[in-house]
């Protein structure tokens, strides 16, 4: 009986795993995931045998903590420079090549539920001729309507005036999600 106290099987399900727990286990150590039972002094033995093995190869380098707290603080690798754009202004160029006027996409909110396309763009196309405009569903659909409004980008100043638009109407530049993609696909 005292020898099925000193030496216990404990099975485990999941792993299939066998560990044998002594009765004097706490003088021993706990059992690591080998199954073996180390210390304390062991353990960290075994640790820096590990930490010698990866971080001491040529070409890799030990990390020293550069805060208070242990921690070091990661640098983004990527530069924020901004790139130089040129935007041609020459108007004398052949016919055969010209350049597209560039777009801006406005988000009008808070307009009357019964307002269409047909009439915000009415309302609007006196000063922005090349106007666009897309109802969109808006949260709440029985208090105000929502609309995707395009017009050139030499026409974004003027149309963040609060003058152009009715009263109550929020305007605001409308931001498109990124598409991802899949290279997988």
């Amino acid at each position: 009986m005292i020898s099925m106290l000193r030496s216990i099987e404990i099975i485990a399900e999941d792993a299939n795993k066998v560990f044998k727990a002594d009765k004097d286990s706490d003088k021993k150590g706990k059992p690591n995931c080998h199954g073996k039972n180390i210390n304390d002094k062991e353990l960290v033995a075994e640790q820096q045998k590990t930490e010698n093995l990866f971080c001491n190869q040529p070409g890799k380098r030990k990390h020293k903590p550069n805060n208070q707290d242990g921690w070091t603080n990661v640098k983004h690798k990527r530069s924020n420079k901004k790139r130089n754009i040129v935007i041609g202004s020459n108007k004398n160029t052949p016919v055969t090549i010209s350049a597209v006027p560039r777009i801006v996409w406005l988000h009008v909110c808070r307009l009357d539920p019964q307002t269409t396309e047909a009439n915000l763009r009415e309302a609007l196309v006196a000063n922005f001729p090349e106007i666009i405009c897309e109802k969109i569903e808006s949260r709440y659909p029985d208090l105000y309507s929502s609309f995707k409004v395009s017009i050139l980008e030499k026409h974004f100043d003027k149309s963040m005036c609060p003058d152009m638009w009715p009263e109550g109407a929020c305007i605001s530049k409308f931001f498109m999600r990124r598409r991802r993609i899949n290279p997988e696909k």
